[in-house]
């Protein structure tokens, strides 16, 4: 529990001296960035800048989202009819598997964006 007249919280403080700077971050979003100046009781100047991740989630999604079309239809043309159930069926789960990969992409973009 942090005390009443500490305004950090629980005792964790983030100061700059004069001519310098201090960064802090923690995931996406708001980044902290604490200068040393002459303007403040605690001798720093806080600026918040909203930080930007640049993922490759959305090009992931359209790269297996391709490759699940492609490998559909070569599965469909190779598709024997119980003539080579092995193949067939490493085939099928192959299938499943690329779907369920591009699904779990689809989700991860999604949560990205919100």
């Amino acid at each position: 529990m942090s005390r009443a007249d500490d305004p950090f919280g629980r005792g964790a403080r983030n100061r700059a001296s004069e001519g310098s700077s201090i960064f802090n971050h923690q995931g996406d979003g708001q980044m902290n960035v604490n200068q040393g100046g002459r303007m403040n009781i605690d001798n720093s100047i806080t600026n918040h800048i909203q930080a930007k991740v640049h993922t490759w989630t959305g090009w992931a999604v359209v790269v297996m989202l391709v490759a699940d079309v492609a490998f559909f239809f070569y599965g469909m043309t190779a598709y024997t009819g119980g003539v080579d159930v092995n193949g067939d069926g490493f085939r099928a789960f192959g299938f499943i598997g690329m779907v369920a990969i591009t699904i779990s992409l689809i989700r991860r973009w999604f949560r990205q964006r919100l």
